[in-house]
């Protein structure tokens, strides 16, 4: 056998982990491979990958909490705020995801 898992071989690794729901096409086949060995929950019949869940309830969270700030204080601060917020992923993203914060619960960033 080759290097390379053959494609009936990843099918059996995904479905084993993600349930029986088989991807269709072979990029998303892929993807799902080279992530089985990461924290998945479930997902109706099958389970989906944990983070993201999380990615998905994040954006949601991120985006009612700027359409209340655009709704309540204006366009100009819903920038300001998305400008601080996308500034602040980008240091986490430097730092490695190890962020520190200060006692008054602001990162170091600001």
């Amino acid at each position: 056998m080759s290097a390379k898992p053959k494609a009936t071989a990843k099918r059996q690794a995904v479905a084993k982990v993600f349930g029986s729901k088989h991807p269709v096409d072979s990029a998303h086949l892929d993807f799902l491979f080279r992530r089985r060995h990461l924290a998945t929950v479930k997902d109706g019949g099958w389970r989906e990958l944990a983070y993201v869940v999380e990615l998905d309830e994040l954006q949601q969270h991120v985006w009612k909490a700027l359409d209340q700030i655009r709704e309540r204080d204006g366009l100009k601060i819903f920038k300001e705020v998305a400008d601080r917020l996308i500034d602040s992923i980008a240091v986490s993203i430097e730092d490695n995801g190890r962020r520190t914060r200060r006692a008054d619960n602001r990162s170091t960033a600001h």
